[in-house]
C-alpha cells in the first residue's frame, strides 16, 4: 500500500497473481484502448473519480502510438488544449528567439513562467 492508499501498491511490494489478474494483465498489455476504458480514470469536480470515455479520435490516437501508421516512427499531434492530452512541466521544448532567430531548449515549465513574466511586464507598462 502506497500512502495508505489501498489500490496504489508500495515499493518492493511484494504481489502474488492469480491466473485470471496474469489473464487480464495480458488483455491490457495487447489492447490498450481497452485497457484505457477499464483501469483509467479522470477526476471532475461533480462526479469525482469517473473511468474516462474515450472520444473515436483519442481512440485513434491511442492506436497510432502503439502501431504508428505506413511504419513512422514519430508522430506529430495538432490539438487545441482541452482535447485530452497533457505533458509534464519538465518537458524539454525548443523556442526560437524572434529577434535573434537562436534557438534555445528549456523546460515546458520554464517557458511558461517567462511568457507569464512577460505578460506581467507588459501590463504594468501600459499603465
Amino acid at each position: 500500500m502506497f500512502q495508505g492508499i489501498k489500490n496504489l501498491r508500495g515499493e518492493g511490494e511484494q504481489i502474488e497473481f492469480t491466473k485470471e489478474m496474469i489473464d487480464e494483465y495480458i488483455k491490457c498489455k495487447e489492447d490498450i484502448i481497452y485497457f484505457a476504458e477499464k483501469y483509467v480514470y479522470i477526476t471532475t469536480l461533480d462526479k469525482g473519480n469517473v473511468k474516462i470515455t474515450l472520444w473515436d479520435y483519442q481512440k485513434k490516437i491511442l492506436k497510432a502510438f502503439i502501431e504508428p501508421p505506413e511504419n513512422k516512427r514519430h508522430i506529430i499531434l495538432m490539438q487545441p488544449r482541452q482535447s485530452g492530452k497533457c505533458f509534464c512541466q519538465d518537458t524539454m521544448i525548443k523556442i526560437r528567439n524572434k529577434k535573434t532567430g537562436k534557438i534555445e531548449e528549456v523546460e515546458a515549465k520554464k517557458f511558461f513562467e517567462k511568457i507569464k513574466a512577460q505578460n506581467i511586464n507588459k501590463n504594468l507598462s501600459i499603465r
